[in-house]
């Protein structure tokens, strides 16, 4: 019996369905909307760019601009697919100097949200406004208008449910919405930036050209006032300029390295490790600087049109890009500290640094057989933090030193310890705050109280862990907006900077508002940031100090997270490498 095959015919899809997945490369969550309407209004000559969002850019986004305007008659057309007025038949796409080129930005908004635009030419009485509604034009009409562009987007995403379920908390949102105000914000001081979350101004600039302020408007005056002025410096056709923070001044991550080309704000995995290589021997591992660089080429040089979201680029010789802004750089710092100084020959890669001779005994490297395991493994994204419940202990341990300014030297009497200062105090002060149960415990009252200004995310993530903060040992009123006056710390940030460690910690808590477990997180990133860090210089007695307290823990072979507080070097591992023990 012969049994038929449904034959599967190809169809086209309706040109709403395919605008909302052809919109899916471009607007990806509200501040890729914010990003796409902010460069639409730089392209259009803007003098002043004003941005207002609410309910985390889902509810209303608003960008308005003084910018040359839309002729009434065009203003459907600027909602069809590829049209745009930025680059004329024949233009070449390796010679972009405008910000959009590809006229998919409003027809894609308009694909996901209630769109209405109104614009009015200068010079001209009246203004005219169109309505989309998720794809389909409502209507057009009149309407009176300053001169510019107004983008009204509201009900982002309401249309799709699955996108809405992959988006961030609220705070988060806000924190890419702010990055990408505060970016052109430096990136452009001679526009007036005005940004508005929630019926909160979270930023403004003079718009006057002068670059610190605009860093005082993004990062604060005390900030601004350090940051050491990079370039100008040129060399082979590259222009470097910008601002980088002296390097005391340290993040945990990369997200102040602020890295522009012909004025386009890019991600180039090249290109920020060029920044931080730049640092490198003068600020401790695992922290970055603070930057803002701005490289000029020949457009001819850079390929914009390498991915749906502009973030992306690509140069035709990165090499030699690369080797200008690590001399700018470098430049900048020569004035602030000498240029570290190789001795003992030149660095050799890991694998030979832990090679054994030939004919030496072992297979070739320092340990045989599996990795050991310290502690609990660090917990996977949206697992349940629970703390372990198995108990190690510690063998009585000497100290003998300190290696590279991050770990204790110590011997036992099964071998030498190396212990991670900033781990090991870690997990002391993890279980000395968890102790406390649910009394704040040691709480040290601030004889003057500090001012703080947060990040509109970091107000939320403060209202998200109210509670749990409170009870860590945070006092602090509400002055005005995103201004707090700090009375009270907890013990472990005595002594410390009270502003830059509540503000480190609010901005560890911003993507954590649904964690399974909000006071062991509070708990967990409190010990981190008040931890001692690599790079920090201990005494003899400190050091054995913490060691007496790490052994008197119940995990004390790994912090909270997971990472390891210590290795060990068993004896006859090291009898091995000499050759004591072998035939």
């Amino acid at each position: 019996m012969k049994t038929e095959t449904a034959v599967q015919r190809i169809r086209q899809l309706p040109d709403a369905l395919a605008s909302r997945i052809a919109a899916g490369e471009v607007v990806e969550r509200p501040a890729a909307v914010v990003k796409e309407l902010v460069e639409n209004a730089l392209d259009a000559g803007a003098r002043r760019v004003e941005i207002e969002v609410a309910g985390g850019g889902l509810e209303l986004i608003c960008v308005s601009d003084d910018g040359r305007g839309i002729d009434p008659e065009q203003l459907e057309l600027a909602f069809a697919r590829h049209a745009t007025s930025k680059l004329a038949e024949g233009d070449s796409l390796f010679a972009i100097g405008s910000l959009g080129f590809r006229g998919e930005a409003l027809p894609s908004i308009a694909a996901v949200a209630e769109v209405e635009l109104v614009s009015r030419l200068h010079g001209e009485d009246a203004g005219a406004a169109v309505l989309y509604r998720f794809g389909e034009m409502v209507r057009k009409t009149a309407k009176g208008a300053a001169a510019g562009t107004s983008v009204r987007v509201r009900r982002l995403f309401a249309q799709q449910p699955a996108r809405l379920k992959f988006l961030r908390s609220r705070a988060s949102e806000y924190q890419q919405i702010a990055a990408v105000a505060e970016h052109y914000a430096l990136a452009r001081t001679d526009i007036a930036f005005r940004l508005v979350i929630d019926g909160r101004q979270a930023l403004l600039t003079a718009g006057d050209g002068d670059g610190r302020r605009a860093l005082a408007a993004v990062y604060g005056h005390e900030l601004a006032r350090q940051m050491l002025p990079a370039g100008p410096y040129s060399d082979r056709g590259v222009a470097i300029e910008g601002w980088i923070a002296p390097p005391h001044l340290t993040r945990s991550t990369r997200q102040d390295l602020s890295l522009f080309v012909n004025g386009r704000w890019v991600l180039n995995r090249r290109l920020l490790f060029a920044l931080d290589d730049a640092f490198q021997g003068l600020m401790p591992r695992g922290r970055h600087p603070i930057a803002v660089i701005f490289v000029d080429l020949p457009l001819d040089e850079v390929d914009v049109n390498a991915h749906p979201t502009k973030a992306e680029v690509r140069f035709r010789d990165e090499g030699a890009i690369f080797g200008v802004l690590q001399k700018a750089l470098r430049q900048a710092l020569s004035s602030f500290a000498p240029a570290p100084t190789m001795t003992g020959g030149w660095p050799v890669s890991e694998e030979a640094a832990y090679a054994v001779p030939s004919g030496a005994p072992g297979n070739g490297h320092l340990f045989d057989g599996p990795p050991v395991q310290f502690g609990a493994p660090a917990f996977e994204e949206g697992a349940t933090q629970e703390r372990p419940t198995v108990r190690s202990r510690l063998p009585l341990l000497r100290v003998l030193g300190q290696m590279g300014t991050t770990y204790v030297v110590a011997e036992g009497p099964d071998g030498m310890y190396l212990i991670d200062q900033h781990t090991a105090h870690e997990r002391v002060l993890f279980d000395q705050i968890a102790a406390r149960g649910e009394s704040p415990g040691d709480v040290q009252a601030l004889l003057v109280p500090v001012p703080v200004e947060l990040s509109p995310a970091q107000v939320s993530a403060l209202k998200d862990f109210s509670a749990e903060l409170a009870l860590s040992g945070f006092q602090l009123d509400e002055i005005d907006g995103g201004a707090y006056m700090l009375r009270c710390v907890p013990g472990p940030l005595a002594g410390k900077d009270p502003a830059a460690g509540l503000s480190e910690l609010l901005s560890s808590l911003i993507d954590d508002a649904g964690a399974p477990d909000r006071r062991w997180k509070v708990r967990a990133t409190l010990a981190c940031h008040a931890a001692v860090r690599a790079g920090m210089t201990l005494t003899q007695e400190e050091m054995r100090e913490l060691i007496s307290q790490l052994e008197a823990c119940e995990e004390p072979l790994a912090c909270p997270h997971g990472r390891p507080a210590l290795v060990h070097l068993p004896v006859e591992a090291l009898d091995r490498q000499f050759g004591r023990n072998w035939r």
